[in-house]
């Protein structure tokens, strides 16, 4: 807000900088090594978010041991990681399919339940039907 404190520099240049600003295109930064679990981790001992190293090994560490807070120093490659998340939620869609095959043949048990209820009923219905005739 204009006027609201003592001014650091003149209007004019703070208005020459803010064009020189609006020249620049964003700065692109050399590719970091990235994982697909980055801000998805969390230390068991402190909740805080773990942190990706990919600098020499690709990793994932507790960035409060660095800061003395104690939790353990807990180093997980990535690979290893990734590979157990992975057969994980491989067992876990193999149960949903079994699952899904149980339903499936639970219901087609009903159905021809259902059917054969139906067909024997009416079996039943034509024949009394026929012997009331008589």
């Amino acid at each position: 807000m204009p006027g609201t404190h003592e001014a650091i520099v003149t209007e004019d240049v703070f208005t020459q900088v803010q064009k020189v600003f609006r020249t620049r295109t964003k700065t692109v930064l050399p590719d970091k090594p990235r994982s697909i679990l980055v801000g998805l981790l969390k230390c068991a001992h402190c909740n805080k978010s773990i942190v990706f190293e990919g600098r020499h090994r690709r990793r994932f560490y507790c960035h409060t041991f660095n800061m003395g807070i104690g939790c353990e120093q807990a180093k997980v490659d990535e690979q290893p990681l990734i590979d157990t998340i992975f057969a994980v939620v491989k067992s876990k869609l193999e149960l949903v399919q079994a699952s899904e095959q149980t339903i499936i043949a639970e219901r087609q048990a009903a159905n021809a339940m259902t059917w054969l209820e139906k067909t024997s009923l009416g079996a039943t219905k034509g024949k009394k039907a026929a012997d009331s005739k008589k």
